[in-house]
């Protein structure tokens, strides 16, 4: 009876004993349900990469561009749009009145009379302000003995002296003060004379010397349009003299068309431009890339590719523009061709390392910047995980990752991603624990 009845206490200690652990279970699987499960990273020292990929179209960088010298009719076009040319070969016919050319001459001597009236007049005036200049200028001048300054000197030092004298008798009271500050007047009226004829002048030799700028000016130009006319009657007379050459444009070298903005039975005029030829092996890519790009820099090595090949180009220039900033990359290639599209990736590595995190652990609230620092601590069914804020200064960024510039002190683990939302001092549970915490 007695051993029926231990048996029986200890059946109900077990039964009692797995209640409490079935319990446990449940409660301890009721209690985190609802946790949301994050993945943890944690900081670390890194480079930051920065990458823009965009397209670019292939043009020469070096252009050969052709003008009519006087103006005629498109007989003939011989090359298209992007053909390979040679040295000599026939590009574009066109004649040209033989009258008209010589009406031409006749107008351009007459205009070169014309300069030729006005640079001698120029030349007059010049000549004049340099004579008023230079007897301004004078040494007698220089050296204060002009009439009026040298008469006014002479005024002065009399005032000087007269007040000097009156000082010294008021100092020993034998004039009244009234006396002694009209001679100080005197001499405050002689002192405003002599700047005020200085200045006047100074003045003069000013206006000599913008006159004289502004007619250098006029003369500068003149001559320029001068010789221009003076090429002018030389192309004309020379287009005249050998007739059958002037009526074929030839390529002035090995090249390719790269613009032919001209016709058949077009009339063109004087100086009007006929044709663009690309040459050499050196190309140019024009790219856009973002305004807020700020690690791509001239003299960077950049790789182009397409479907067809891979290359490498050096950044030569970078201009900004309203919405983007124009990028110049310079080729050599003996493949590649005018008007080729090509996909440009900008890439840099940051030259040091920094403290960085995964863009996603960055959180923002109106106090600023922080970071989910995860926090580990005994609960009451046993050990769990919980969020702290952690204030940072950020810093640059790339793609990935995110500068820390201030207030990661050691590398604790932080949240970088939650099924659900989280805020301050939540419970989670960490879907990667085993990463950074030991049992």
């Amino acid at each position: 009876m007695q051993i029926r009845k231990i048996f029986t206490i200890k059946r109900i200690g077990s039964l009692f004993l797995g209640v409490l652990l079935v319990l446990l279970f449940f409660s301890k699987t009721i209690y985190t349900y609802n946790m949301p499960v994050a993945t943890a990273v944690s900081p670390q020292n890194g480079k930051l990469n920065k990458l823009e990929i965009t397209t670019g179209i292939v043009e020469f960088s070096e252009t050969i561009e052709l003008y009519a010298e006087i103006g005629g009719k498109v007989e003939d076009v011989f090359v298209r749009d992007g053909d390979h040319v040679v040295k000599g070969q026939k590009l574009i016919g066109f004649s040209f009145d033989e009258d008209i050319a010589r009406q031409k001459i006749k107008e351009i001597q007459l205009n070169k009379s014309k300069l030729a009236v006005d640079i001698e007049n120029i030349d007059m005036k010049l000549d004049k302000i340099n004579q008023s200049m230079n007897q301004l200028k004078t040494e007698a001048f220089e050296q204060g003995t002009d009439y009026e300054l040298s008469e006014l000197q002479k005024q002065l030092a009399k005032a000087e002296e007269e007040y000097a004298k009156l000082k010294l008798l008021y100092e020993s009271d034998a004039i009244a003060k009234q006396e002694l500050d009209n001679a100080a007047y005197s001499l405050d009226s002689f002192k405003r004379k002599y700047a005020d004829l200085q200045k006047s002048k100074q003045k003069q030799l000013d206006d000599y010397l913008r006159e004289i700028a502004a007619l250098q000016r006029d003369l500068k130009t003149k001559n320029f349009d001068l010789s221009g006319l003076a090429l002018q009657e030389e192309t004309y007379r020379k287009t005249l003299s050998d007739y059958s050459n002037n009526t074929v444009i030839l390529a002035p070298e090995n090249a390719v068309i790269s613009t032919l903005p001209v016709k058949k039975g077009q009339n063109i005029n004087d100086h009007q431009h006929i044709a663009s030829l690309g040459t050499g092996n050196q190309y140019e890519v024009e790219a856009d890339i973002s305004l807020d790009n700020n690690f791509t820099a001239v003299g960077d090595i950049v790789k182009l590719s397409n479907s067809s090949r891979k290359l490498e180009g050096i950044v030569s220039k970078i201009t900004p523009s309203e919405r983007a900033k124009k990028v110049t990359v310079s080729v050599t290639s003996n493949e590649i061709n005018r008007g080729e599209t090509f996909e440009v990736r900008f890439q840099k590595e940051s030259a040091v390392s920094y403290t960085i995190v995964p863009n996603g652990a960055i959180n923002k609230d109106s106090d600023g910047y922080f970071l989910y620092q995860i926090k580990r601590r005994d609960g009451i069914l046993g050990k769990e995980f919980y969020v702290e804020k952690l204030r940072v200064y950020i810093g640059d960024s790339d793609a990935e990752n995110t500068v820390i510039v201030q207030g990661v002190t050691f590398f604790e683990p932080v949240l970088l991603l939650s099924d659900k939302s989280i805020s301050e001092h939540d419970v989670i549970q960490i879907k990667n624990e085993g990463d950074f915490f030991a049992d």
